[in-house]
């Protein structure tokens, strides 16, 4: 959500320009919905968590104690005492232990979103043209590009199988077309941000 509303910011001018309100915003609520889902059921496993803070050490006396007398059938003072002294002290790790698994789950969490971020492939650099000759700035050869996603059978297709030379210095070239046609992946395959899937990309 705070991707898409941060692409919304940014791009206000052109939603204005081409009256894209009411499809984003039906976007980012739709994006809000599904998180305000996650969160609630997120603070009701945190509310039960917290809840058993206080009873799960009397739950567990109660449970030791009449486990004790089902089996001996009796239970004298002197066990009695010591049960409670021993359940005093277990009071704190007995507490705490339904929050250490929520912080130990957390932690899981960010940790795979570090490795997935940190083992992620580099950006491999686009080839240099030969500085001594003249001719274009950019060639694309043979290039189909597609959107990165985190499964390759998910990506959407971008341009394919195109070939185009850009001038150099002295000339200027615009890139055109309809919204979706391509123009802002072309424009990240020159700034090397995409990587092409077949194909080179050389620039001087």
């Amino acid at each position: 959500r705070l991707k898409v509303t941060q692409e919304v910011l940014d791009s206000i001018k052109l939603l204005k320009m081409y009256h894209w309100e009411k499809a984003f915003l039906d976007r980012v609520t739709e994006l809000r919905d599904e998180e305000l889902r996650l969160l609630k059921r997120y603070m009701t496993v945190q509310s039960f968590s917290r809840a058993s803070y206080s009873t799960v050490s009397t739950l567990t006396s109660l449970a030791c104690f009449a486990t004790y007398v089902l089996i001996h059938g009796t239970m004298t003072p002197e066990v009695a005492f010591v049960g409670v002294a021993v359940f005093n002290i277990l009071r704190f790790p007995l507490t705490m232990f339904p929050n250490v698994l929520s912080n130990i789950a957390e932690a899981r969490v960010a940790c795979n979103r570090l490795v997935s971020f940190l083992m992620a492939a580099d950006l491999p650099d686009l080839p240099e043209a030969d500085p001594l000759h003249g001719g274009p700035a950019l060639i694309f050869h043979e290039c189909h590009l597609k959107w990165p996603a985190p499964a390759e059978s998910e990506r959407v297709e971008l341009l394919k199988k195109f070939s185009v030379e850009i001038p150099g210095r002295g000339s200027l070239t615009a890139i055109m077309g309809p919204v979706g046609s391509g123009k802002s992946g072309l424009i990240q395959a020159i700034v090397g941000d995409l990587a092409p899937v077949e194909g080179s990309i050389t620039r001087k």
